[in-house]
């Protein structure tokens, strides 16, 4: 909704008085999904929000931002939960205990309105957001992801094991209400990331959003479904109107940073059917360039597509999402010629190892290490998380440098990628079990058929 300046005027200065000046004209901020909020590992947490990529874009480009701080992860630590399984400290039930126990401290968190801490944040990019949710306050605001967080959780309590569907909502619902209204502020609570936006009119905005629209669930699923294939088809139309619902609030914005999709057959979720790439020669139909014969969903082990089929499917994303960018573009009057776009394609391309790519050298405890898009194990260091979905700290560093050049040309090399990938501790100090083949199906499966991943 655009606010009437006299009402958002009113709103502004009542947040200033509660929280200090920098919620006005900010010099940045971020709206989007989980490809900005620094999530990695099935992850999110205080550690992951502070190294995020627009973070340590700001950091290089010498731009103030305030990141969202976290008590604790949303809703448990993946990489920790590996180390306790190997250790025999935890099962099934026991992660399921301590997603009960987690969630029993965020329900009190976020129970009401708060005297101290932080009335805002300026990145607010939400894990498994759709496009659609950078809108519509029944999903998208506070408010409306407390009601979906209570029923979600009613439902998880009442169920058995770990269901998948439920699981996201509760995340989504705690990332959101906290992220959007960590105050607990009633004037907050009904205003999605984009009311933030037109709130608050930055000088530069960071928009990375619409891999949940279809693409990342076809990526798990290792198979074009056809539902998922009309959501990325509807993507075009929902990026024309999130540009129309963010116009009024661009008006005083300098610079729109737009991040774009990721490439499907560079993610390291979607993975060769054998388990040593190495042992089988590469697809020979030469519309398959350099693929291999057949691809799976690395979480589940399921689908089956061609070399081909990956091919095809990487152009498709490409040109689904040039339409988009085209639709945005146009919805957004004025701004369109203050868009600048970063393609993780590009940067990630040259680090494809499935694929011939060498991996990108960095130094890790005196380790030189080329870190590509295998799948990740302690003999096997990458760009990515334990998921295999999201980058880790050093592929994030990597994003984060054409960010901070898309902000201000020539700082991106002020982003120190060594620095980023000694700080990851999966380059140094990875879970002696990082392929729990039973228990991650067990867990994360039913994310495959859950549309808003």
């Amino acid at each position: 909704m655009a606010l009437e300046p006299a009402a958002r005027s009113a709103l502004a200065e009542m947040i200033d008085a509660i929280d200090g000046r920098g919620f006005r004209s900010p010099e940045l901020m971020v709206i989007g999904d989980n490809a900005l909020n620094g999530m990695s590992s099935a992850t999110l947490d205080g550690r992951r929000a502070a190294a995020a990529p627009p973070v340590m874009a700001a950091a290089a480009a010498g731009l103030p931002i305030r990141p969202v701080t976290l008590p604790r992860a949303v809703l448990a630590d993946m990489e920790q939960a590996c180390r306790d399984l190997a250790a025999g400290a935890l099962n099934v039930a026991g992660f399921r205990e301590r997603i009960l126990g987690d969630l029993a401290l965020w329900e009190a968190d976020l129970a009401g309105p708060k005297a101290e801490g932080p009335a805002w944040f300026d990145v607010l990019a939400i894990s498994g957001a759709a496009v659609a949710d950078l809108t519509d306050a029944a999903s998208g605001s506070a408010g409306g992801a407390r009601r979906m967080l209570a029923g979600a959780a009613k439902r998880f309590r009442a169920a058995a094991g770990l269901p998948g569907d439920e699981l996201v909502e509760i995340h989504m619902g705690v990332e959101t209400v906290h992220t959007l209204n960590p105050r607990g502020l009633a004037e907050l609570d009904g205003l999605t990331q984009v009311d933030h936006v037109d709130l608050r009119r930055p000088k530069r905005l960071v928009i990375g959003v619409g891999q949940n629209d279809g693409l990342v669930s076809a990526i798990m699923a290792g198979k074009r479904i056809d539902v998922f294939d009309r959501r990325l088809a509807r993507l075009p139309e929902a990026m024309r109107r999130l540009g129309e619902a963010l116009a009024p609030g661009l008006e005083e914005t300098q610079r729109v940073v737009l991040l774009g999709l990721p490439r499907p057959g560079l993610v390291a979720n979607l993975r060769p059917k054998t388990l040593h790439p190495d042992e089988q020669d590469p697809g020979r139909d030469p519309k398959a360039r350099d693929h291999w014969r057949r691809y799976v969903g690395f979480l589940a082990m399921r689908g089956d597509m061609t070399g081909r089929e990956v091919v095809e499917f990487d152009a498709h994303a490409a040109e689904t999402w040039r339409k988009a960018v085209e639709a945005f573009r146009g919805a957004i009057g004025r701004t369109a010629d203050r868009v600048i776009e970063v393609d993780p394609a590009t940067l990630l391309a040259p680090y494809d190892q499935k694929h011939g790519g060498a991996g990108l050298p960095v130094d890790v405890g005196g380790r030189r290490l080329a870190l590509g898009n295998l799948i990740i194990d302690p003999e096997t260091p990458g760009l990515y998380g334990i998921d295999n979905l999201n980058l880790n700290g050093a592929g994030q560093a990597l994003i984060a440098r054409a960010l901070a050049d898309a902000l201000v040309p020539g700082t991106g090399d002020a982003v120190d990628i060594d620095a980023a990938a000694r700080a990851e501790p999966l380059l140094h100090d990875a879970p002696p079990l990082l392929n729990p083949a039973a228990f991650l199906i067990s867990l994360l499966s039913p994310f495959v058929t859950f549309e808003r991943i």
